[in-house]
């Protein structure tokens, strides 16, 4: 019976060796020793798979962590706009605040100013009662 032997490299599959045996020159030590290396070469291939295997899992963790991060980040951003949204309206209060203030200031300078002007004209309403009655009394005989 015809035997072939082939030896591949493990990550790509190229052979790197390979014989053809009919099996008159070898012994069964011979062949038990090739059974073993291919038996080695599989094991190999087979911790090599699992590593592998290892790394996508761990790529995949990171990814699923990285994209967890992006949504924090688009969150945190989020609620970054609506605090400047939230600024900017109290902003505008505490500016519409002061107008009002300064309106209301306004309005009391008025009265005082008005009160002032009632107080003088009341002033000049007495004068001229007390000039009247100065003057009505030097008339009088």
């Amino acid at each position: 019976m015809v035997k072939l032997t082939m030896i591949a490299r493990v990550t790509n599959g190229l052979p790197l060796a390979e014989g053809l045996d009919d099996g008159r020159d070898l012994t069964d030590a011979e062949m038990y020793k090739q059974q073993a290396e291919l038996e080695s070469f599989k094991m190999e291939h087979a911790n090599a798979q699992l590593e592998c295997n290892e790394v996508d899992e761990r790529a995949n963790i990171l990814a699923s962590e990285v994209i967890g991060l992006e949504e924090k980040a688009c969150q945190l951003r989020s609620n970054e706009l609506k605090l400047e949204r939230q600024l900017e309206n109290s902003q505008a209060e505490i500016s519409s605040f002061n107008l009002y203030n300064w309106c209301i200031h306004q309005l009391v300078l008025i009265v005082r100013y008005y009160m002032i002007a009632m107080n003088h004209l009341q002033c000049i309403a007495l004068e001229d009662t007390l000039l009247l009655a100065w003057v009505c009394s030097f008339q009088r005989p």
